[in-house]
């Protein structure tokens, strides 16, 4: 633990003037004033949001506030301890937040303790009005403490002594108070008034004992006089807050003169103004300054500051004393001093401590001089007249009600509660009231007469002590039932009919009732569970006449049922042990039940309305779920201020992840203003790649295009043009509604793309990035453990372009019971959490609710107290082990079949226990969900198995087409069964299952045999009526069905045209897949299409289609990175090839297997080969005569021909022979890089060559900027012309693919000898920005090293060029694009070398988590440059 230093901007924990005020404590109490109103009028559940926001914006300022408490730390050099000042955990500077929010004092001025800000004068001066204060000697003005303080100066005797406020040099606590108590000191020094007519006690407490000056200048003089009093005196004064005293209170006690305070000698005000408690406290310190002064017994309870201290022993036995209240009549009290083995009181000091209690009281409740309007007691018979004048009948005309209870028995129940409140409170303070003063007679409701409200009036109830009470506690069940009493008189207003409480419970020690003994021991308890019995019959015990009657009163005056309930359980106590199973127990359950009544009226106060048969029904409500959802609260909170990117909430199936995620993440997004998009990935909608993302983006787009002004669609139009330039085509076909947001294309290819996947990633990106600018968005993507490997990247990389913007909040979710080591979102999961902080997702992991929980959602379910439904609640916590899923099903079950029902007769939910406990339940919750399906009609079955085969959800478009071959409505059906919970429709267009599990239960409630079957079929039906349609959605849905049912064979499809179908689509499915990105589904929509295709006759009857088939296959599989695949289609496609060309495609993919494998020579075989089938020669060395004769014509052609006939020549077939034979000649260059250089010229010269005999094409600006390089060291100007028509051929023919690698090659190693690097860095720029585009990584972190190598060199300041290469450097190691690491890192090496010395940039890379190389990794790849893969693939294009 290591102390840190406040600041000014600080808040710190503690108590004294010094913590109150703080700087940075007193802007919180300003802040705290200034959202008080909203607080307090918002909802319970948002009150710790504002807290949070007062919590972040103090960590904004600057410096950043922090919340920090003082904690003892072990010195280094063991001698002891210190005090040091460390930040506390989040959730506690919440939680004084919310203290100062709830605080109905609170102010800027600080706490009612210590000095005030704004001025000294005595309070009842301030009640005349303002006034000057008393001037020293000098004649100079009492400077405002806080003014001292925040200057760092205090004034002693009109000299200035330094003090540092920022408490650099406060080591503990203790100094701070010296601090503190200095002030105060020095400024009762400045006032003459002092040091005249001082009495001896006054003179111990401000100066030395006779008058002079202090004895102790460092400390305040009542410190001093603390010390003078014993043991006992020193705690009370110490928790009654006497270090704190004001000065003006001070002023006040020695003008008063009075030197010692009893509770005989205060006057009827002053004994008014004391609580019971304080009451207590004053006779026991009168008690230690006169002999024979009355005392009470002593209460651990600090009345002043609520804190508790521990009680002091002693042997004193002090006699009762009558409490102090309007009601009470003045008892005489017996001055009989008890004996004692106390040493004898030095009745000076005692006087002295007496004036301290004196001056503390006035202090904190104001002089008898200046009433303060104090809270008036008032006995309860009394209260409730006044409060029947006021709020009028007790109850409603219609018992129970919706409309709620009547004025008086709202304020009622709340002196119900508090007096319950005060009766659990004496007994925990370890002085519980006796059992013969619990009647209604000793009662006091302490109001506020300036209140109009009756209930809010009440601010506290007492129970006076009756004067020779000698009955005891009694026991727990003799207690209640007197409360009960009390409580039937409050609500009938009539007295109970045995007699009056105080007959009731005199002071004989043997009175009884009922047989119930009223001198049971205090100890006695009732923890005996209740007896196992039928909960359908009555509990009631048999109380006799009396007891039925009183409770048939309250309800003919229309008391709700519940407080009736309440009454007769509090009654029923009278019968002792042979009480029934309602009743209660202890106190506590009392306060339980009605502040559940007051704070739930609708579900607890009035119960179930009347009827014959209401209807069970449970509310949609996260029981036990507080801190969970406080969690995922928390991390978005973080998320705002930039510290995480969003949350990921695990679990097992059922426990309520997508419900509370959801309802949390979209509450939040509402309440801060920003989008919420969700959408739920499904194991059967897998291979439909992107269209869940897609969709979400979707409808984003819609929405902001509704949403936002002209002027924000104008910019966002703008941006997006700039950021996704014509490539934001290939988005509108997964994303329709861009259109509304940017003009562009409506339909995009994949053919400008070198890798399809990183473009969609970055287009994805930009287009988040520009939207959240404007507005935040909220992203709920629930069930992540079924996204398919395209959308899991695409996420990964919108939550690293979004990291620490606050913008993009990620909420996820996954059931991690379905999690396998090796699937891909375990894989990415791993990948997100090797992250550089801050980390991208917070993770939580929710577990089944507990018991309470149970409980909680069993007791509102039933309407019934929790401490009745608490058996029942354990038991099904035991059958469901708490999950949410099980256990709503199981009490719909129960329900369903009896075991829980509404009784007629005590009007509340029943259930037998001994059945419900014996009832035998399956462990798995899909047997339970299969058993209540099979009870419905058969047609509704057919429904949910029907929707079952098509995943969670499903377009009610799919269930039209079905319903024609089913001969039935299939949307009707599936309304019947949402109508009982197993499905959801969303909107007029789609349904889904109400839970994965009940989709599930569906699925296997048929055989095997029967879900193949139907897949199949179904999938045919589509096929029939949608084969030709450009629609995605029906058919992925199509080929998904007849793929899942494949594994019954080929068979499966008896006729051959079926089958040939089946394997087209599969074709087309996979070829739109790759166009999406998703080269993981696409090989599998292949080889299903394989599948299909009879292995004898595939290469016979359908050899077109084979060929397509396979050749596709093999080049997805060469993007994976499979090269055994790539090698076994390739193989197959050899055997059965009809001529050489057939099988180009497949030795292709081999070729590009090997290379990105790094097997450089059998890559350069295989090109070899490939251009020996083709009738090409294999390139020449260099010194080959022919070669240079050929080089030396192609010079002279090109300098006779214009750039404008060469920009006029005809395009060729983009998917040709010669674009096919230019990108084996662009590979080649690449491998004769490596292993043989000499040949690259002739294979420039031959492209060069190709593209002027046969026309353009797409990879033709590559040809001549290969060939430009080869010139410009020969012939500067030509070569710079050639590298120029380059250029200008990338417009002419729409070459994005290669745009990337054209740049670089032609700025890098051609435009150097005619431009100016700050010009070739500009288009090195855009280069970066093309390759972005075009997913061609390694041509775009080629052009922006070269960029950051060109700034340096070209002299622009260096801390601009060490932090782009920091920031590039970082988003490369974020995307794992390891091969840009070294040319990026070495670039900032150098720039720090030159600013910060050699030892900074060591000291960088290890705190960037030691991934980056030093500069010995970097000279040693430097020299084996040729033979390192990673420098290699950095000036290579992606193929």
């Amino acid at each position: 633990m290591t102390g840190v230093t406040p600041n000014e901007n600080d808040v710190l924990f503690g108590r004294g003037s010094v913590i109150s005020f703080y700087p940075g404590n007193q802007r919180l109490r300003s802040i705290a004033q200034t959202y008080k109103s909203s607080f307090q009028s918002t909802k319970k559940k948002e009150k710790r949001i504002i807290a949070q926001r007062i919590v972040d914006d103090i960590g904004k300022l600057d410096p950043p506030g922090r919340f920090l408490i003082e904690r003892p730390e072990q010195d280094e050099g063991g001698g002891g301890t210190r005090l040091v000042w460390i930040p506390v955990p989040p959730e506690k500077a919440v939680g004084k937040v919310m203290h100062h929010l709830r605080d109905k004092n609170v102010s800027n001025q600080g706490p009612s303790v210590g000095p005030s800000i704004s001025n000294y004068a005595p309070l009842d001066a301030q009640a005349r009005g303002p006034q000057s204060l008393p001037s020293s000697d000098s004649g100079s003005t009492t400077p405002n403490m806080l003014q001292s303080v925040n200057s760092g100066f205090l004034e002693t005797g009109g000299q200035a002594a330094r003090h540092d406020h920022s408490l650099q040099h406060i080591s503990n606590r203790q100094h701070m108070d010296q601090l503190q108590l200095a002030g105060s000191n020095n400024f009762l020094n400045r006032s003459s008034n002092w040091q005249a007519g001082l009495q001896p006690n006054i003179g111990l407490l401000f100066g030395s004992p006779d008058g002079s000056a202090a004895l102790f200048p460092e400390m305040n003089r009542t410190n001093y006089l603390i010390q003078q009093v014993d043991d006992r005196q020193h705690a009370v004064l110490r928790n009654i807050g006497i270090a704190s005293l004001s000065v003006d209170r001070t002023n006040s006690l020695q003008q008063a003169g009075s030197p010692a305070l009893s509770f005989g000698s205060m006057n009827e005000h002053q004994r008014a103004s004391l609580s019971a408690d304080q009451t207590r406290l004053v006779q026991q310190a009168s008690a230690h300054g006169n002999v024979g002064s009355t005392s009470s017994a002593p209460s651990d309870q600090n009345f002043l500051h609520g804190s508790k201290f521990p009680a002091q022993p002693s042997n004193r036995q002090l006699p009762s004393i009558p409490s102090i209240g309007p009601s009470t009549q003045d008892q005489k009290v017996s001055t009989t001093e008890p004996a004692s083995d106390d040493p004898p009181i030095d009745h000076e000091d005692a006087a002295c401590f007496d004036a301290l209690v004196k001056f503390v009281f006035d202090e904190k409740r104001g002089s008898p001089a200046e009433p303060q309007h104090r809270p008036k007691g008032i006995a309860l018979r009394q209260w409730m007249d006044m409060s029947e004048e006021r709020s009028g009948n007790i109850a409603p005309a219609v018992s129970g009600s919706a409309e709620g209870a009547s004025p008086y028995v709202e304020s009622a129940m709340s002196v119900a509660l508090e007096l319950a409140r005060f009766l659990l409170k004496s007994e925990s303070d370890g002085n519980p009231i006796q059992l013969g003063s619990i009647a209604s007679n000793n009662v006091i409701v302490f109001v506020d007469p300036k209140r109009n409200d009756v209930a809010e009036a009440i601010c506290q109830v007492e129970i006076t002590r009756c004067p020779g009470d000698n009955s005891g506690r009694g026991g727990d069940m003799p207690r209640l039932f007197a409360l009960g009493t009390i409580f039937y008189e409050l609500f009938s207003r009539r007295p109970f009919p045995i007699g009056s409480s105080s007959n009731r419970f005199g002071p004989s020690a043997s009175a009884s009732m009922g047989g119930l003994s009223l001198t049971n021991e205090p100890n006695e308890t009732h923890d005996d569970p209740p007896s196992k019995r039928s909960q359908h019959m009555s509990t009631r015990s048999k109380y006799g006449d009396i007891h039925r009657e009183s409770i048939a009163q309250l309800v003919i005056l229309g008391i709700p049922r519940s407080l009736c309930a309440l009454i007769d359980n509090l009654l029923d106590c009278s019968n002792g042990e042979f009480c029934g199973d309602d009743a209660y127990r202890s106190l506590a359950d009392v306060c339980t039940d009605l502040e559940l009544m007051r704070d739930g009226p609708t579900c607890f106060l009035h119960g179930l309305p009347f009827g014959a048969n209401p209807s069970f029904e449970i509310r949609p409500k996260f029981y036990g779920r507080n801190e969970d959802i406080l969690k995922i609260q928390n991390a978005y909170h973080r998320h705002v201020v930039g510290n995480c990117g969003g949350t990921l909430v695990s679990g097992g199936a059922g426990v309520g992840k997508s419900s509370l995620v959801s309802y949390v993440t979209r509450k939040l997004a509402v309440e801060t203003n920003r989008y919420f998009l969700e959408a739920k990935f499904d194991q059967s909608k897998a291979i439909n790649p992107l269209n869940t993302i897609g969709g979400m983006f979707n409808a984003l787009c819609d929405s902001f295009a509704k949403d936002a002004a002209p002027s924000q669609l104008t910019a966002v139009a703008t941006s997006l043009e700039s950021a996704l330039g014509s490539q934001a085509a290939l988005l509108t076909g997964v994303i329709p509604n861009l259109a509304k947001l940017t003009s562009c294309s409506s339909i995009g290819t994949s053919m400008d793309c070198v890798d399809i996947a990183a473009s969609m990633q970055f287009l994805f990106g930009k287009l988040l990035e520009v939207l959240s600018h404007h507005k935040g968005i909220t992203f709920f993507l629930d069930d992540l453990q079924w996204a398919d490997p395209a959308s899991l990247m695409l996420i990964a990389r919108m939550m690293s372009d979004t990291k620490g913007s606050g913008n993009v909040f990620f909420a996820c979710c996954n059931r991690d019971d379905d999690m396998r080591d090796g699937d891909p979102f375990t894989t990415w999961l791993t990948t997100i959490n090797m992250s550089s902080p801050p980390k991208p997702l917070e993770m939580l992991h929710l577990r089944n609710i507990s018991q309470r929980g149970v409980n909680e959602l069993v007791s509102e379910t039933l309407r019934l107290f929790p401490r009745l439904t608490r058996p029942l609640a354990a038991v099904l916590h035991h059958k469901t082990r708490g999950n949410p899923l099980f256990l709503r099903q199981l009490l719909e079950l129960l329900n369903d079949q009896g075991y829980i029902n509404f009784s007629v007769t005590s009007l509340r939910w029943t259930w037998d226990m001994e059945k419900i406990m014996d009832l035998e339940l399956s462990d798995d919750v899909l047997a339970m969900m299969m058993k209540e399906m099979q009870s419905l009609p058969a047609d509704q079955q057919l429904g949910l198995k029907v929707a079952s085969c098509f995943g969670s959800f499903t377009k009610y478009s799919i269930f039209d087409i079905l319903s024609q071959d089913l001969g039935v409505n299939l949307k009707d059906l599936l309304d019947q069964v949402a109508k009982k919970g197993f499905m959801v429709k969303v909107d007029e267009t789609c349904t889904r299952f109400s839970h994965d599990k009940i989709q599930q239960a569906a699925y296997e409630m048929m055989s095997m045999q029967e879900r193949l079957e139907n897949h199949i079929w179904f999938g045919l039906a589509i096929c029939s009526r949608t084969l030709g349609w450009e629609n995605d959605e029906l058919l992925f849905a199509a080929i998904n069905q007849i793929n899942r049912g494949a594994r019954l064979g080929a068979d499966c499809l008896p006729n051959s045209k079926q089958k040939v179908m089946v394997a087209e689509l599969n074709l087309k499915a996979g070829k739109r897949s790759i166009e999406l990105s998703d080269f993981s589904t696409a090989l599998k929509l292949f080889e299903h299409g394989i599948s299909f295709l009879d292995q004898e006759e595939r290469w016979t009857a359908q050899y077109k289609l084979s060929l397509d088939l396979f050749d596709a296959a093999a080049e997805v599989a060469c993007n994976l990175n499979d090269p055994g695949a790539v090698k076994k289609l390739s193989q197959e496609v050899g055997a059965h090839a009809k001529c050489d060309n057939d099988n180009l495609n497949c030795l292709y993919a081999v070729t590009k297997s090997l290379l990105l494998s790094l097997k450089v020579v059998e890559a350069k075989k295989a090109a070899l080969q490939i251009l020996e089938q083709m009738g090409e020669r294999v390139p020449r060395p260099s010194d080959d005569d022919g070669l240079v004769k050929d080089m030396k014509d192609m010079k002279a052609m090109l300098g006779n021909r214009s750039d404008e006939s060469i920009l006029n020549m005809k395009e060729t077939d983009p998917t040709g022979k010669d674009v096919f034979l230019l990108n084996i000649y662009h590979d080649l260059h690449f491998l004769f890089r490596c292993l043989d250089p000499t040949r690259i010229v002739d294979a420039s010269l031959r492209m060069v060559q190709i593209t002027l005999s046969n026309g353009l094409c797409c990879i033709s600006p590559l040809a001549f900027a290969h060939f430009s390089i080869l010139l410009v060291t020969e012939d500067a100007a030509l070569g710079y012309r050639i590298s120029s028509l380059a250029l200008r051929l990338l417009d002419r023919i729409g070459a994005k693919r290669y745009a990337s690698a054209v740049i670089l090659l032609v700025k890098v190693a051609v435009s150097w000898v005619a431009e100016p690097l700050q010009s070739i860095s500009e288009s090195l720029i855009t280069g970066y920005k093309h390759g972005q585009r075009c997913g061609d990584l390694k041509s775009a972190s080629g052009n922006y090293i070269m960029f950051l190598e060109n700034i340096y060199l070209s002299g622009q300041n260096l801390s601009s060029v060490r932090d782009k290469s920091r920031k590039f450097a970082l988003e490369l190691l974020q995307r794992k694009q390891q091969f840009a690491i070294y040319g990026t890192w070495a670039i900032y090496l150098q720039a720090c070398a030159f600013m910060e010395g050699l030892g900074y940039e060591e000291q960088e890379g290890t705190l960037l988590g030691g991934h980056l190389p030093s500069w010995y990794n970097i000279i040693l790849a430097s020299n084996n440059a040729a033979r390192n893969s990673e420098f290699l693939l950095m000036y290579s294009s992606q193929q």
